[in-house]
């Protein structure tokens, strides 16, 4: 019987793991593994807070590419939606907290299906501490030591904790006043009695944390600090559809024209008073193959003057927590920053954070800081976790801009450090953003998750 480990059980790996399920006749095992209290969840649905929603219409948000209507149909057969018509359900933004409980009610049905075809299936509330590929085999050690060996092995690890912030470990880090790690329900409880905070970063992670403290009742101020400062725009067309001319896209080769394409739509909407969101969404479907056609250079020149301004437009807010947001500004209880933390040290007042800006520098005197500024895609080869060790010994390699692994992404299979195929070993989702960019929300990653499916039922299928 084959063997097929699949290391993470978040969005992308349960949905891998049911297309396996669906589409296999073959006898196989599947072990998934991953700390309990993620699994089906992720950090993205893992949330501590019902205040916490979606930042995609429930209409968009089907686990399954084929049935866009699944995950309003299930939100539709709930008792608490039967007082909203379908059209203005499919229009809401949903708390993410439900969204888990929709990829949890999706494994229970590929359990069932699991057992009438005959399929071992593994869960293990464990993580793997380290790779190693001997003989044609995977073999997974566990923290524990436990060493499973398997045919073939999925990275399905999501995304990573934030980067470093620029201080010195000993002095902040051990204080019990830094917190890496936004997505845990201890930052808020930690946090009540501060007077200031700080908020390293303005983008998503920002304003779930900000929403977590104030549904706690944190009643201080909250500094936030990033290069471009708060810029999160709100949803304001949804629903309105933008049609491309696709031939004329396809025309673009490089940077410079497809940003003139982009531009000249643009206008024509900004002229007709819409902003530029129904253009990104039309872009949707596109943005990876315009991503792959681009050379080094190019992609330089896009993540140093570009970047900001696509996430602006891409990365947006639902307009009531956008409001939100806006009353908290007006009333001082949240100011944001725009410049680039140098330094992070203790002072007699707590904490002391010094702030670089092109046109003043300033120091902020907080309490605790938080470090949202998104998942860090640099993995670090004198770590200690699994990608770490993997790197460390050349089992994976990053792009050239370390916003991922290498990988061929026609099979999925992890390139190594002499620029080979591992046949045994693949990966998806944000890990593959330095191939594709786009590769961390549903509409990519439940693609990649059927596409690999495929990909392995034929090994185990021949």
């Amino acid at each position: 019987m084959r063997k097929i480990a699949i290391v993470g059980g978040g969005f992308s790996g349960i949905l891998l793991a049911v297309h396996l399920i669906r589409r296999t006749d073959s006898p196989v095992e599947l072990i998934i593994i991953d700390r309990q209290q993620q699994f089906c969840k992720g950090i993205a649905y893992n949330t501590y807070s019902k205040k916490h929603i979606l930042n995609v219409i429930a209409s968009r948000m089907s686990a399954f590419q084929d049935q866009p209507d699944h995950f309003l149909d299930w939100m539709e057969s709930r008792v608490e939606s039967d007082s909203l018509p379908r059209s203005i359900l499919g229009n809401t933004f949903v708390p993410r907290y439900l969204y888990a409980e929709y990829l949890g009610d999706i494994w229970n049905d590929a359990l069932q299906l699991a057992s009438k075809k005959g399929i071992r299936l593994g869960i293990l509330d464990s993580f793997v501490s380290d790779l190693t590929s001997v003989n044609g085999e995977i073999n997974l050690h566990l923290e524990n030591n436990e060493i499973i060996n398997v045919d073939y092995c999925v990275l399905a690890t999501g995304n990573r904790l934030p980067a470093q912030l620029p201080f010195d470990p000993d002095s902040i880090a051990k204080s019990g006043n830094y917190f890496p790690d936004p997505w845990n329900e201890d930052v808020v409880n930690s946090c009540l009695d501060a007077r200031h905070i700080a908020i390293a970063g303005n983008g998503l992670t920002m304003v779930d944390t900000v929403l977590g403290l104030k549904e706690a009742g944190y009643k201080g101020v909250i500094f936030t600090i990033s290069p471009n400062g708060y810029n999160l725009l709100p949803h304001r067309h949804i629903g309105v559809r933008y049609e491309l001319n696709q031939e004329q896209l396809n025309k673009c080769k490089t940077l410079a024209e497809h940003l003139n394409f982009f531009n000249r739509h643009f206008r024509r909407l900004k002229k007709a008073g819409f902003t530029s969101e129904p253009l990104i969404e039309a872009l949707r479907p596109f943005t990876q193959e315009i991503w792959m056609k681009l050379n080094e250079a190019e992609k330089v020149i896009f993540l140093e003057k570009l970047k900001s301004k696509w996430d602006v437009g891409r990365h947006r807010i639902p307009a009531h927590i956008h409001d939100q947001i806006q009353i908290l500004r007006e009333s001082k209880q949240f100011v944001p920053y725009k410049g680039v933390i140098s330094n992070i040290k203790p002072s007699e007042k707590g904490i002391e954070i010094h702030i670089r800006h092109k046109h003043h520098n300033k120091i902020l005197h907080v309490s605790k800081v938080i470090n949202c500024t998104g998942p860090s895609s640099r993995i670090n080869p004198d770590g200690d976790g699994l990608l770490s060790k993997c790197l460390k010994k050349g089992i994976l390699t990053q792009d050239f801009q370390f916003l991922g692994i290498q990988t061929d992404v026609d099979t999925y299979n992890v390139i190594n450090s002499e620029g080979l195929r591992n046949e045994r070993l693949f990966t998806l989702g944000p890990t593959l953003k330095g191939e594709l960019w786009e590769s961390i929300a549903v509409n990519e990653l439940r693609v990649q998750a059927e596409k690999l499916a495929v990909i392995l039922v034929k090994r185990l299928d021949p």
